[in-house]
């Protein structure tokens, strides 16, 4: 993440970022590797250590930008991912579960600073309008797969024994 933004500063793209989480014990040297990778974005006002956020705050924090990156490795189904998508982010992530969920132009390589800050440049360049129908079709998905009455259908069905 911090490679793309760097590569995005250097291009002189306008951005502002904010990192979400705090280290557990086993993590703090990576992490004060990564401020110190961080310092010249941080120095320039382009990205914040937000540190650990209560759950019942994330919205808020997801209101206030306009991509959510999710660095999650292969496979791994976060659910942060649908949550940003339900407060209207446009979503970039590495894992390969969500390739049925996001558009490919939305997907970048794992571990590839270069791939995400190439797909970060074309999201913040999208037209209103466009990000504006993604931003929608994003909520929709969600509202229309992942919420609570949705679940509360399936497990009604489950429970009856009822196939869809």
């Amino acid at each position: 993440m911090i490679e793309a933004l760097n590569i995005l500063d250097e291009k002189g793209i306008a951005f502002r970022a904010g990192i979400v989480g705090a280290p557990g014990e086993r993590d703090k040297n990576y992490y004060e590797l990564i401020r110190k990778e961080a310092r010249a974005l941080e120095e320039k006002g382009k990205i914040e250590f937000l540190g650990k956020v209560p759950n019942h705050k994330l919205p808020e924090i997801y209101n206030r930008y306009f991509v959510f990156v999710n660095l999650s490795p292969a496979g791994l189904f976060d659910k942060a991912v649908l949550e940003a998508m339900a407060c209207g982010c446009l979503v970039l992530a590495s894992s390969h579960a969500f390739e049925e969920i996001l558009p490919e132009r939305f997907l970048f390589e794992e571990g590839s600073g270069r791939d995400l800050a190439d797909k970060l440049e074309a999201a913040l360049n999208l037209s209103e309008s466009e990000a504006k129908e993604l931003s929608s079709k994003f909520r929709d998905y969600v509202a229309e797969n992942h919420s609570l009455s949705e679940l509360a259908r399936k497990v009604s069905l489950a429970l009856s024994g009822s196939k869809e």
